[in-house]
């Protein structure tokens, strides 16, 4: 090691030459990444619908159409629907899960909005909530935080014997068939779908003791059906995929509605357990869960501009 005394000292003019070059090479080298396009990366934007109208609605109907997995995947058409729906559409929150999983103000269940929105073309359902959930944050200043809570749940398992559901073979580039929900039916009762058109549709058919549920489901994975089986008509099943059956798949499901009150129930009653466990060779295993809550900070009832 060099004494202090033994060190060379450089004129100051020397040092600047140096540091003045350096800084060029260095420059070059940036010049050099740009033109080959090794540039910094960028934040990308939020992802947000190409065009959305949102106004109050006096109609109290809630009715929904379009979006993802839909015939009709490229626009969203809600009427009538309570603020609690909407924010269950934003965060995938649906049937039973609604009460729980959405916490909020007293009024987002009184309150009824109209929602018209072009999506863009090949948004998934993960976007697609995104893009709701920018929405009601751009429109009604919606700010929310998170918590988990143990809930009874239902864990959807293949059955002991193996599924029965096939995978499906549509070319996952296709666009889904546009068009209306399709309205006929085939012999055995469930709807009739177009080729190409992917989704899931049901219809029901009633008679003096409840209804007759015929679902058919094209191109779908099985979180879908975890997801319908909330519903009402299903019997509101709180239900989590577990089967680890990956990619999508073809089925029909047939079972029967809850029975109207003060009816008995009929002869040929199949609760939708034991469609799933008959007809698609899955079962449903009762279980406990934590679940994300969704709990609302702030929300504004009247929407913004458009």
């Amino acid at each position: 090691m060099r004494r202090r005394s033994e060190l060379q000292v450089r004129p100051a003019h020397s040092v600047v030459a140096r540091r003045t070059a350096a800084g060029m090479w260095c420059m070059g080298l940036l010049s050099t990444a740009a033109a080959f396009g090794q540039t910094r990366p960028t934040v990308q934007a939020k992802p947000v619908f190409e065009a959305a109208s949102v106004k109050r609605s006096q109609s109290t109907d809630d009715n929904r159409q379009g979006g993802p997995g839909t015939n009709d995947p490229e626009s969203i058409r809600m009427t009538g629907s309570p603020m609690r729906r909407l924010l269950g559409r934003a965060f995938g929150v649906r049937g039973v899960d609604l009460e729980d999983l959405i916490k909020g103000p007293a009024w987002i269940d009184a309150e009824c909005y109209e929602v018209v929105a072009k999506i863009p073309p090949n948004t998934t359902s993960e976007v697609f909530r995104q893009m709701f959930q920018n929405l009601l944050i751009e429109r009604f200043a919606l700010a929310f935080h998170h918590e988990t809570k143990e809930f009874s749940v239902y864990d959807l398992v293949v059955d002991k014997n193996g599924p029965k559901i096939k995978q499906a073979v549509h070319d996952p580039k296709a666009l889904p068939a546009a068009g209306p929900t399709p309205r006929a039916r085939d012999g055995k009762g469930f709807p009739e779908i177009p080729p190409g058109m992917t989704g899931f549709f049901q219809t029901y058919v009633g008679d003096p003791h409840g209804s007759h549920a015929y679902w058919t489901i094209r191109a779908q994975p099985l979180s879908e059906l975890a997801l319908r089986l909330t519903d009402p008509n299903a019997g509101r099943l709180r239900v989590i995929d577990k089967t680890g059956l990956t990619g999508n798949y073809d089925y029909t499901l047939e079972f029967s509605t809850v029975p109207f009150p003060g009816t008995p129930v009929p002869d040929d009653f199949v609760s939708p357990m034991d469609a799933v466990r008959e007809q698609l060779g899955l079962r449903l295993v009762p279980a406990k869960a934590p679940l994300d809550v969704v709990v609302v900070d702030h929300l504004e009832k009247v929407p913004r501009e458009n």
